[in-house]
């Protein structure tokens, strides 16, 4: 019975994990150039102050899982779902790893209050797309056909013992 409890827990855990970070509003590209690009994202939230984090958390969201026109063909970025490190590339506020890759946010316009009484504001997002990129080859996210090309030499063996030696 424990073990069934467990289970159900364990499964409504990560569906509510999953759901926490499904991207709600729009998103579009403003700029691109060589190194980074411009987005317009959309975020709610239940605090006034969350609005920002919630557009940035939106605007990975849609790169990671939708794409957004005019970048990366239209195409999402996660080709091999790593849930592990998905999950965790969210997580930590002010110190989580998707703020790396923000080289600058501003709100754009005023935050509004929706009748179901979260707010909702837009923010102009400035990507740092190039780390972004190399991060997620790095981490198996994207494949990388270059990386994949070299296979990878194997390790010399090495034998352990118990340490005792023959004098001859």
């Amino acid at each position: 019975m424990k073990q069934l409890f467990f289970f159900l827990l364990l499964v409504g855990l990560s569906c509510s994990l999953h759901a926490q970070y499904k991207g709600v509003g729009e998103v579009e590209l403003l700029e691109l150039d060589e190194t980074t690009a411009t987005f317009r994202a959309e975020g709610l939230s239940d605090k006034k102050k969350g609005v920002l984090e919630a557009a940035t958390k939106n605007l990975f969201y849609k790169l990671f899982y939708e794409g957004v026109e005019g970048f990366n063909d239209d195409q999402k970025l996660v080709e091999q779902e790593k849930k592990f490190w998905l999950d965790n590339f969210f997580k930590g506020g002010d110190r989580a790893p998707y703020n790396g890759f923000v080289k600058g946010i501003q709100l754009d316009g005023a935050i509004e209050t929706l009748p179901t009484k979260e707010y909702r504001g837009f923010a102009n997002i400035v990507v740092n797309y190039e780390s972004l990129i190399r991060t997620l080859k790095i981490n198996h996210i994207i494949v990388d056909e270059e990386t994949q090309k070299v296979a990878p030499e194997p390790k010399e063996k090495r034998e352990f013992g118990i340490g005792v030696r023959n004098k001859d």
